[in-house]
C-alpha cells in the first residue's frame, strides 16, 4: 500500500476585534485510507481586508477551502471589514520609530 501525505483544517480560530481567521493545518500519513502518523502543523491568517497597490480591497477568499469560506462570509460581515480596513489603514498611517 502507498504511504501518502494529506493535510487537513483542524482548527480556525476568529480574533473578535478584526476578524482575522487563524487557521491550523495538520499532516496525516496515511496508508490504505489508515492514519499511521502524524506530521507536523502549519499556520496562517486570513484578513477580511489586504492592502494592494490599488489600497485597501476585500480579500478573496474563492480559492480556500469550503469551511474557510463558508466561516469568512458568516463573520466577514461590512462592519467587520470596515474595522478591520480603518485598523489597516492607521497602521498603515503610523510613522515607524527610527
Amino acid at each position: 500500500m502507498a504511504i501518502t501525505v494529506e493535510t487537513r483544517i483542524d482548527k480556525i480560530e476568529v480574533l473578535p476585534e478584526t476578524g482575522v481567521l487563524q487557521i491550523r493545518s495538520l499532516e496525516l500519513i496515511m496508508s490504505g485510507g489508515a492514519e499511521i502518523g502524524r506530521g507536523g502543523y502549519s499556520r496562517r491568517t486570513l484578513s477580511p481586508v489586504q492592502m494592494t497597490a490599488d489600497g485597501v480591497v476585500d480579500t478573496d477568499i474563492s480559492g480556500e477551502p469550503a469551511e474557510v469560506r463558508t466561516l469568512a462570509e458568516a463573520v466577514w460581515t461590512k462592519q467587520v471589514r470596515d474595522t478591520a480596513k480603518a485598523v489597516l489603514m492607521a497602521d498603515a498611517n503610523t510613522p515607524v520609530a527610527p
